[in-house]
């Protein structure tokens, strides 16, 4: 049903920009999870909720400063 108020784009807009942000909170806790065995698992539980509740700002963090901050740090293995 169209809203005569509120242009048919916006509807459009809004959708995409909402897929866009559900794919790359998807894409942050895959590569988090598949990244478990270099972090604690404190760690990986704070990425990972960091990431769900700051949809936007979780992300980005985590792919510019978590994944950067694990290829320096050697692999350890956790029990």
């Amino acid at each position: 049903m169209h809203n005569p108020v509120i242009p048919q784009q916006y509807d459009i807009s809004w959708t995409i920009a909402l897929v866009a942000v559900l794919a790359l909170m998807v894409a942050a806790v895959v590569s988090v999870v598949r990244n478990t065995e270099r972090m604690t698992l404190l760690a990986t539980v704070v990425w990972v909720v960091g990431v769900v509740v700051l949809p936007v700002l979780g992300p980005l963090v985590w792919f510019i400063v978590g994944r950067r901050d694990l290829r320096r740090r050697p692999s350890t293995l956790r029990s």
